[in-house]
């Protein structure tokens, strides 16, 4: 059983590999959020996995709400296990992963770390071609690293030091003060009015209207699909993301 949130394709690319290994549904957090599908009746012997990328040392808003309320049914305590995705080190995102599960009578098993093609580019530009292709072959790697681990009874999970924790929730405060959506700019001559930063947006923040996307909510989860989604490259974030590259995970090829 494995739920899962991927904007570029990252963490999808885990989760399937996750499938082949040891079977079970795969579900996409933000429909099972919209669905409100929160009463989860997890097979027997299936570990329940959660697999999604690390957002300023944390989890992605979408990923944290479904987290809040889901409930799961099972004759048997069941096993939860994170497999993240980050572009570089994922901080003191276990601590707050153990700290969200604490409460939802599980057999929280750990987290793992998957390092893949950095894609926020409101911060960074995307990697050469070149580079993503080392680091995907990389990743693959670690993927097939993780699943041996997992099968060996969870062996050496991530784990981040004490002052690393804390600033994970720092970090986690200023994700959730600066994810506001007033930024977001369409360029109408580049825009095709395809309608794929509607369909492809996990919280319903845009709605197409005139031909064009407009965000109608304040907030959204900074997932950033809209943008590297956009087959014209219309859309921006300020003036910071006009000549920076794109990027989705071949998987979404």
């Amino acid at each position: 059983m494995i739920f899962y949130f991927s904007a570029t394709g990252n963490s999808k690319a885990v989760a399937e590999k996750l499938q082949e290994a040891f079977g079970g549904f795969t579900y996409k957090i933000d429909d099972e959020l919209r669905r409100k599908n929160f009463e989860q009746e997890v097979p027997e012997r299936e570990t329940v996995f959660f697999v999604f990328p690390v957002y300023f040392c944390s989890m992605p808003t979408v990923v944290e709400d479904f987290v809040k309320e889901v409930k799961f049914k099972s004759e048997n305590v069941p096993d939860i296990c994170l497999v993240v995705t980050s572009g570089g080190s994922p901080g003191g995102i276990d601590k707050i992963a153990e700290k969200a599960f604490k409460d939802k009578d599980v057999n929280y098993k750990g987290l793992y770390n998957i390092r893949s093609v950095e894609n926020y580019i409101l911060l960074y530009d995307v990697p050469l071609p070149e580079t993503q292709l080392l680091r995907l072959r990389e990743a693959d790697k670690q993927i097939e690293e993780t699943i041996q681990s997992i099968k060996y009874n969870y062996r050496v999970p991530y784990k981040s030091g004490i002052i690393t924790g804390i600033i994970a929730r720092l970090l986690n405060k200023v994700y959730k003060l600066t994810n506001k959506t007033q930024k977001f700019t369409v360029d109408t001559e580049k825009c095709i009015k395809c309608g794929l930063c509607q369909f492809h947006c996990p919280v319903s923040a845009i709605r197409m209207e005139g031909g064009k996307p407009v965000w109608v909510k304040e907030r959204c989860t900074h997932c950033l699909a809209c943008m590297h989604r956009c087959p014209a490259q219309a859309i921006n974030y300020g003036s910071k993301t006009v000549n920076r590259r794109r990027y989705i995970n071949p998987i979404l090829k």
